[in-house]
């Protein structure tokens, strides 16, 4: 009877919402001319059922039987004129589900925005979610409260002034919030001039209620910034400096839980250029935290000092080589502050060309060193990681990666050493109005210490099949760990996984099946099912033929300086337009898969992780673009937020105000399982005059763990067709 009346009551919100639309669609602007409504959006209805048997502890599912949840989401805009817009978004589930946290039909986000540029002040205010976003030294913070975006014209024309002024409260959902718990006020002021540059002035607030489970008091904490930034020539050099001085002043927590009144400063500076004459890119950046320099809303680490140097140069075949050089000080204020020196070196791009053939090569070899004062931690680490792509005939491609890690541990003889090696498959098909690929693969894993050795042997396989409407994905991985030492285990585990999507216009229905097993030696098995069953309708209506084309719902960042590569390349753009730009880059050399072209080049210079960039093709035009970046360390939660973290810094600073945030879950140990059952999200978009940019921690049938940005029309079909690269 729940799910009968929480089905109803989803039904009727929908209803609800399409009348709001028709009865706004005679609504008429403040010029007597009528403003059009568009409205989108879609409904998920999602059955689960769970099953555990034997060792539930090691199930990465923790409840059995029956689980049910509805997602509605609504997105209602009105382009009153070609300065002014209304937008609405609306997302709320009914959950009757243990994995989705607390039941029953709730708010989980929504916001009203109205934006008008043609008054003698511009702006934009948006109440609801809304993402603070100043600096990584003041706020990065998705928060629920108003946001207002002026653009004032104070004197001279070649100055341009942003001001934003901000207040809200930092919650997953509406649900039983508490508004004093974690609550925000903030201010900036941006002004851009053409000659001396950009400056920004910052302000943040952050007040926290006391914590008496924790005997923690009331916080309270300020955090002021100053950031400067200018692009300049010299010398045939086209370069840009930035710089941010930061001070924070409040209440912090040590280890034994008193709350102390503290002051401490942070500065970023930071140099990237590139020569006119030759293809050389350098970057150099310094940044230093106080030990006590701990705001509440920030993205830096206490007690540290880094120092960064970058210089790349692109070969006139498409091969990039990138060396580095950064130096990390740890624990700077204490009595045994420690450091470490990082020299690395990278290659990616065209091999070789050979017939027609082409290899596409990525290679990484770092040496790190990590020391502290008193000696007592001392180890050196030699790492060499790389893949080669080579295709081997028309639809048939193969891959070869590879990782070889050492680390000597000079104050003990507790050394560690571990090697991998991946061969993989790729071949394409088309049969009876059947396209797909299958790819078969093999990877060998080697891990040794003092405390014993382990081996593992995963054999994998992923299908992709479509025909018109149908689409199915199966994905199968066994690993099979040798572990030897004392109490060593072995282990085999085993994932399955299945999809089969049905798509006929707004419709979709699919049904997953997930089963994983462990089988230990000696210990207990364990066996995890779950299958799925969803049912999704989208909605796109527009209500009265517009008077003038929807531009961009979302204004680009004011003060942008430059334009990244993966934003460069719109959707619709002709592949020839594309090319070009991606040899202005020194980008050249790909492999063909399917209805893609997949690059190693480096689109974020500031990772230094592997980097794919992936063209959709349809038509003869760019349906998508893509940038995929994979970890360096195996299943390292820590490498995956910090990764994402550097990516979404870029995107924020040229695209703004993202559209739609969603932050659920954590980064922990169970990062992996955690994405596969639900109990991690995290995605960021934004909507631009040519398509979507949505940056995320994609959900795959193989559970691999990487980051994604995607840049396409409908990011939803982008998104499916990168299960392909492995």
């Amino acid at each position: 009877m729940r799910k009968i009346a929480a089905l109803c009551a989803v039904f009727f919100l929908y209803v609800m919402f399409i009348n709001a639309a028709v009865s706004a669609e005679e609504r008429t602007d403040y010029n007597g001319n009528t403003g059009t409504w568009l409205m989108n959006g879609s409904n998920s209805t999602h059955y689960e059922w769970y099953d555990i048997n034997g060792d539930g502890s090691k199930s990465p599912y923790q409840h059995e039987g029956s689980q049910f949840f509805n997602d509605l989401s609504v997105n209602l805009s009105r382009r009153i004129t070609a300065y002014e817009l209304l937008g609405i978004r609306l997302n709320g589930t009914y959950n009757d589900s243990l994995y989705r946290g607390k039941r029953g039909l709730l708010l989980e986000g929504g916001s009203l925005t109205w934006e008008k540029g043609d008054v003698s002040t511009p702006f934009r205010v948006t109440a609801g979610d809304f993402f603070a976003s100043q600096s990584d030294r003041t706020i990065q913070r998705s928060l629920k409260g108003t946001l207002l975006e002026l653009q004032p014209r104070l004197g001279d024309e070649r100055r341009f002034h942003s001001v934003q002024i901000f207040t809200g409260f930092s919650a997953p959902t509406y649900h039983d919030f508490d508004v004093t718990d974690d609550y925000y006020n903030g201010a900036s002021w941006l002004v851009e001039d053409n000659t001396y540059g950009s400056f920004l002035f910052s302000a943040v607030h952050n007040y926290r209620e006391e914590d008496i489970p924790q005997s923690l008091s009331d916080r309270d904490q300020t955090v002021l910034g100053l950031a400067y930034e200018r692009s300049f020539s010299f010398a045939g050099q086209k370069a840009e400096f930035e710089m941010e001085l930061a001070n924070f002043s409040g209440d912090i927590s040590d280890a034994s839980l008193h709350d102390y009144r503290k002051s401490d400063n942070g500065i970023f500076t930071s140099l990237k250029g590139r020569s006119g004459s030759v293809p050389l890119t350098y970057s150099l950046s310094f940044e230093q935290y106080g030990a006590d320099f701990k705001p509440n809303g920030a993205t830096t680490s206490a007690d540290q000092r880094r120092y960064d140097g970058k210089a790349g140069w692109n070969f006139i075949n498409g091969m990039n080589v990138t060396g580095r050089a950064q130096r990390y000080e740890d624990s700077i204020e204490t009595e045994n502050p420690s450091h470490t020196h990082n020299y690395g070196i990278t290659f990616t791009g065209p091999l070789f060309r050979s017939g027609g053939a082409l290899a596409v090569v990525y290679l990484d070899g770092l040496l790190s060193t990590t020391r502290d004062l008193d000696m007592s931690t001392d180890t050196v680490t030699n790492l060499l990681q790389g893949n080669v792509a080579i295709p081997l005939a028309p639809g048939l491609n193969s891959g070869v990666g590879f990782s070889v890690r050492d680390t000597e541990d000079k104050t003990s003889e507790d050394d560690s050493d571990g090697s991998d090696l991946t061969l993989s498959l790729t071949k394409q098909f088309s049969l009876y109005n059947v396209s797909g690929s299958v790819t078969p693969s093999w990877t060998l894993r080697h891990s040794g210490s003092s405390n014993g050795n382990q081996d593992s042997s995963y054999p994998g396989l992923a299908l992709q099949m479509e025909r018109g409407s149908h689409r199915l994905l199966f994905a199968q991985g066994i690993n099979f760990q040798d572990a030897r030492g004392a109490d060593a285990t072995d282990v085999i585990d085993m994932q399955t996984s299945v999809n089969y999507t049905f798509t006929e216009g707004q419709h979709s229905f699919s049904v997953y099946a997930d089963r994983f097993g462990r089988s230990p030696s000696p210990g207990e098995d364990t066996d995890s099912y779950r299958i799925g069953v969803v049912y999704t309708v989208s909605f796109d209506k527009v209500f009265r033929k517009p008077a003038h084309a929807a531009e961009a719902t979302a204004a680009t960042a004011a003060g942008e300086t430059g334009t990244l590569l993966a934003v460069r390349l719109k959707p619709g753009i002709s592949m020839a337009d594309a090319e070009k730009l991606l040899s202005e880059e020194g980008i050249i050399g790909y492999i063909e898969q399917s209805d893609m072209r997949i690059y190693e080049a480096r689109v974020f210079d500031v990772l230094t992780q592997r980097q794919r960039l992936v063209l959709e093709l349809r038509n003869g035009s760019l349906s998508g673009t893509s940038v995929v970046v994979d970890p360096d360390r195996y299943n390292d939660p820590e490498e995956m937020k910090e990764i994402l973290g550097d990516i979404r810094s870029k995107l924020l600073r040229r695209l703004g105000q993202p559209y739609e945030v969603v932050e659920h879950g954590e980064f922990t140990d169970t990062l992996a399982e955690d994405i596969i059952s639900g109990r991690f999200e995290r995605t960021m978009q934004w909507k631009t005059d040519s398509g979507v940019v949505l940056l995320a921690v994609p959900k795959r049938l193989d559970g691999k763990l990487r980051v994604e940005v995607i840049y396409s029309v409908d990011t939803g079909g982008s998104s499916r067709g990168l299960q392909q690269v492995q």
